[in-house]
């Protein structure tokens, strides 16, 4: 057996392992699969150049471990969704344009790109931040106390009170929850469906439950059991919207 090879499949179970639990291996693997995959497959017999076999046995194991990451990774998020007890406001800020925005399902990369910064703000104190002028991708993120999302839309004007989703449309308003379609969420200490229908929280945590799961409804709902109600509501938020997004899925079906 080839030496190369011989680490190559003695290194599987670690690339399983750390792609189910480590967010930058995933996207190391996903980039070197798009940038040698093609290129061995094409020239498979080139071993003098190191793109033989084995680079190809390589790209394949890490493919099986991205796969087998993807699939047990329904409920992950690479951020937190509630700010630390001494969190700074930025890292505040960050935490809820994150939850925003993974409640109305924004793209992937908008969604990494704000969660990244929330892992950065949420990891210093307030004598170590500094306050973020730009996203990563270049857009503007925060002009005084107005936060932008990466895609350019306001996600916070100054007052603080009223907030906004990736897609423009009103998520908070001082207490009150709205849903990404509009419709009311949360009204005082009313519940609704996101179909507009009056609920109680807890009937609508049951719905919800019953069609994403116990097991996700506990992953998100534990992380904020002992948190401030504005992150309990988040979650609730978030668990209510996705749950309505995928019956409807599953009625088209």
């Amino acid at each position: 057996m080839k030496p190369a090879i011989q680490v190559l499949i003695s290194a599987i179970p670690l690339l399983v392992q750390h792609g189910v639990n480590n967010q930058s291996v995933k996207k190391a693997q996903k980039a070197y699969r798009k940038s040698f995959l093609p290129f061995c497959l094409l020239f498979p017999s080139l071993e003098g150049l190191g793109v033989g076999s084995a680079f190809c046995l390589l790209a394949l194991v890490m493919g099986f471990a991205s796969n087998h990451a993807s699939a047990n990774t329904d409920v992950e998020s690479s951020s937190s969704l509630a700010p630390p007890l001494e969190a700074t406001e930025d890292c505040t800020d960050l935490t809820l344009i994150a939850g925003l925005a993974r409640i109305a399902e924004a793209s992937p990369n908008l969604i990494n790109i704000v969660e990244d910064q929330q892992l950065l703000d949420c990891q210093v104190s307030e004598e170590q931040t500094k306050s973020l002028v730009r996203w990563s991708n270049g857009e503007s993120a925060k002009i005084g106390r107005v936060w932008y999302y990466p895609n350019g839309l306001t996600a916070k004007y100054w007052s603080g009170s009223v907030w906004h989703y990736p897609n423009g449309k009103t998520a908070i308003s001082k207490s009150d929850w709205y849903y990404p379609n509009g419709q009311t969420a949360k009204y005082g200490s009313g519940w609704h469906y996101p179909d507009g229908n009056c609920s109680s929280e807890d009937d609508l945590l049951s719905w919800a439950c019953s069609i994403l799961g116990e097991e996700h409804c506990e992953a998100v709902l534990s992380q904020v059991e002992d948190a401030d109600d504005l992150w309990q509501e988040m979650a609730v938020m978030e668990l209510s919207w996705h749950a309505y997004v995928k019956s409807n899925s599953l009625r088209r079906q």
